[in-house]
């Protein structure tokens, strides 16, 4: 027989012994392997459930911890709107404290301007008190002399009144006289024809007045006009005056009756269709 078929006989005869061997452990393991397998599938079930169970509570937490964590991020959204608002209030209370402290640089720079300008116009009001009081105390002086002066003035007035009145009683004396030479010159039959051969024209200085009144006799429908100046203003009786407005000629009046500050005149509108009015000049001669 060959070598090798010899070494197979062998590990054939070897292996049989240890198939026996083998067999006979299977054998009596062979129970306890069931019962240990059944034992086994009772742990897995048990297992199985309690995996079950174990599922449904980490669903059940799972989905507690997903709505603790979406209430969580509501609420950190909330937060981060509040932060991000105070973060906005923030900026705005720095831009109001800067504005604010701008504010005080700007009223402290007006007040330290206010301060000089009250210290300038303090300077100034002294100088213009003292300038005052000098001011007052010259306008005192120069008042002094100015009722000094009006009261000299008021004696040099009364002086040249009287010496006026007197100049004027000298005048209507003297035209007296010279109408009375006249009328012994013209004869006494000349005397008596009528009013017109007794009314004068002024001679001297101009006389200007004007008419306050009128008015119309309604016995003779003469019209009668009161002037704004009399016998201190050398107007007396029989005078003859004119009568305008403005550059128009209205006509004549002759002084019928005079006082010392107003006289009374007829009016002769030499038959010219105008109307005397109050207001109108009055003056002694045409120039």
């Amino acid at each position: 027989m060959h070598i090798l078929s010899k070494i197979f006989v062998v590990f054939a005869a070897v292996l049989s012994i240890l198939l026996a061997g083998l067999t006979m452990a299977f054998a009596v393991n062979a129970d306890r392997i069931k019962a240990d397998y059944a034992n086994e599938q009772v742990r897995r079930q048990s297992a199985v459930d309690s995996a079950a169970s174990e599922q449904s509570a980490y669903s059940a937490e799972r989905g507690r911890l997903n709505q603790q964590i979406s209430d969580l991020a509501t609420a950190v959204a909330a937060k981060d709107a509040d932060i991000r608002e105070l973060q906005t209030s923030n900026a705005r209370e720095i831009a109001g404290r800067r504005e604010a402290m701008a504010q005080r640089d700007e009223i402290s720079n007006k007040t330290k301007v206010l301060e000089e300008t009250a210290r300038t116009q303090s300077k100034l009001i002294d100088g213009y008190r003292t300038e005052v009081t000098a001011l007052r105390d010259n306008e005192i002086q120069f008042r002094r002399r100015e009722l000094e002066l009006e009261d000299r003035i008021n004696d040099l007035e009364s002086r040249r009144e009287v010496l006026e009145q007197t100049l004027r009683s000298l005048q209507e004396q003297l035209t007296e006289v010279k109408n009375s030479l006249a009328a012994a010159q013209g004869g006494v039959g000349a005397s008596s024809s009528s009013d017109s051969a007794t009314t004068f024209v002024d001679t001297g200085p101009l006389i200007t007045a004007r008419i306050e009144s009128i008015q119309k006799d309604p016995s003779s429908g003469a019209i009668y006009a009161k002037i704004n100046a009399g016998s201190n203003d050398r107007i007396r009786d029989n005078m003859q005056m004119y009568i305008g407005r403005g550059t128009e000629f209205i006509g004549h009046i002759i002084i019928t009756q005079t006082d010392l500050n107003h006289a009374i005149g007829r009016v002769d509108l030499l038959g010219r269709k105008v109307e005397v009015m109050n207001g109108d000049t009055v003056i002694s001669r045409l120039r």
